[in-house]
């Protein structure tokens, strides 16, 4: 057995090795170790505190094998890398000024040809607060430039260990026509095959055929895998930075499967994907980000998550009879009880089939509008199965959906975007951040698993992912790994439980959503599991005022 002791500045995140089996902070094997021999690495996946000192000192034990027990410990200095891409992040900000800076480090950062430097000019230093001078220039040769970064306030946010700076304002959000970006199962191309596996592909969006500006500085997609056998994970992030730790979403069961994503854009609008296993993938695109900067950019307004179709329910423009196969349904949304106002341009949903067998897949659109060549999700096993989407609103308010087969479709919505106002709210992404999983050892965002018909909140602003105070929503991929059957799991912020899900698993398999989930007191949010499972919430952004 070989144990991992983590000092407080680190998170595990996974533990793994050639014929080893990890549970938690721990290691197993049972076979025997000739003389001289060695077993194979143990590779240990962490994420670092925001906050987290350097160096930091971890410990190994090792007991076993007749042999008295051992430790060995292991010291790691850290720094922190900061890459920018793209054009002029920090436009909140003239060509000189001052920002107060929130992390204590000595960092360095890169960037390509064509983005933009913040100059840290002053040398302050120590652990109290302290106003930075910085300019704005043009990066023109790629060098690495470095600085040294103090404790301060919020105005401008540095990650530690993430590969983001992040200032204000945030992002605002313009609908599109749903489009598909690229499919690998089609030819070979920029935008087509090879299949995706370890080896990292890369996709510029602003130059598909989807017609997204090369001023967008985050997507909304829908990603669809399509394995030939096992999926371990899939992983997409920002052409240009470290690959994530956090994948996007898996396939243990080698089925199809989506999963909504915002994904920030990388160096020439583009997106990198890999995969642990050869993999073909799909990705569709409905929207994207932009700097806010006036009242054609859509500001998010998060509601209490509410439901507004169920087709198992009674007759109506907002229930039943099911959707029947290959034909076209409307659902005028104005007119549900979630009283979303007409100004809406597009919803947060989440859409969930309840199939009598084998299922194709599901597309939604904006109602008026040509069906578009894109999926929402698939069930080909039949399963009840649930998916994001931010869904531009049509005709009157309403949306379209298809499907391939008949099926009892719900969907609900946790919020909407519309022109900026009052309560309106921007984006921020942020590198991939786990949250909280319940298989590592017990606390805040730790073990135990998920209690059948048990509630559990998680303080996402005491975490390791340095989310600030002032988020009212997060953005959200949350997965479960169920021991068996699980009928749903739901997530919410401020009030009682809502009566809606945001993800089922009735056969017992590995199951995965995105939720734009609003906030509730002090930056809690709830989970509430209808059986016994493990729980993982991975963090990609959030919004603010």
């Amino acid at each position: 057995t070989v144990a991992e002791n983590l000092p407080p500045g680190l998170v595990l995140i996974s533990m793994s090795g050639t014929g080893w089996t990890c549970a938690a902070n721990s290691c197993t094997r049972a076979d025997s170790l000739a003389g001289g021999a060695s077993y194979p690495v143990i590779s240990v996946n962490v994420s670092v505190a925001v906050n987290a000192g350097s160096p930091q000192v971890n410990s190994v034990s090792v007991s076993g094998g007749g042999s008295p027990p051992a430790t060995a410990t292991d010291s790691t200095a850290l720094s922190c890398s900061f890459q920018l891409t793209g054009g002029n992040t920090f436009s909140r900000f003239a060509a000189t000024g001052s920002a107060s800076i929130s992390t204590t480090a000595s960092c360095s950062w890169t960037a390509s040809v064509g983005a933009t430097w913040l100059h840290i000019t002053s040398t302050a230093s120590g652990s109290g607060s302290a106003q930075l001078s910085y300019s704005v220039d043009a990066n023109v040769s790629a060098t690495q430039r470095t600085a040294t970064i103090t404790a301060g306030s919020a105005s401008l946010t540095v990650y530690q260990g993430g590969n983001v700076i992040q200032s204000g304002p945030g992002l605002r959000f313009v609908p599109s026509t749903p489009c598909r970006i690229a499919d690998t199962r089609i030819g070979t191309g920029p935008y087509g095959g090879p299949a995706v596996g370890p080896t990292p592909r890369d996709f510029s969006v602003t130059a598909s055929a989807c017609g997204i500006p090369a001023t967008a500085q985050a997507y909304s997609l829908n990603l669809t895998v399509v394995p030939s056998g096992t999926l371990g994970a899939l992983y997409v992030w920002p052409t240009g930075q470290v690959q994530p730790g956090v994948p996007n979403l898996s396939s243990t069961d080698a089925r199809v499967k989506a999963d909504m994503a915002i994904v920030a854009a990388g160096i020439n609008g583009s997106i990198s994907i890999a995969a642990s296993q050869t993999t073909n993938v799909v990705v569709d695109i409905n929207g994207y980000f932009v700097p806010a900067s006036g009242a054609s950019d859509l500001a998010f307004y998060p509601v209490t998550p509410c439901r507004l179709v169920d087709t198992r329910i009674g007759t109506g423009a907002l229930a039943g009879p099911a959707i029947v196969a290959s034909q076209n349904r409307t659902f005028p949304v104005l007119s549900s009880p979630c009283n979303i106002p007409a100004a809406a341009r597009a919803y947060a949903l989440n859409v969930t089939v309840i199939p009598s067998s084998s299922f194709g897949f599901l597309s939604i659109w904006p109602a008026g509008n040509p069906q578009p060549v894109v999926s929402t999700l698939n069930a080909p096993t039949g399963a009840v199965t649930a998916n994001a989407a931010i869904v531009p609103s049509g005709d009157n308010g309403a949306i379209t959906v298809i499907a391939s087969h008949s099926a009892a479709l719900i969907l609900d919505i946790n919020g909407y975007f519309a022109p900026p106002g009052p309560g309106g709210l921007q984006f921020y992404p942020q590198t991939p951040c786990r949250i909280a999983d319940t298989r590592d050892a017990a606390g805040a965002f730790g073990g135990p698993q998920m209690s059948a018909s048990a509630q559990r909140d998680f303080l996402v602003t005491a975490s390791a992912c340095g989310v600030p105070l002032t988020a009212a929503a997060y953005s959200l991929n949350a997965s479960v790994l169920p021991p068996a059957a699980l009928g749903f799991l739901s997530l919410w912020g401020a009030g009682g439980q809502p009566t809606v899900s945001t993800l089922n698993a009735y056969d017992g398999a590995t199951m995965m959503n995105t939720a734009l989930v609003p906030v509730g007191a002090g930056g809690v949010i709830s989970a509430f599991t209808s059986n016994l499972t493990h729980l993982l919430l991975d963090i990609n952004g959030y919004f603010a005022p």
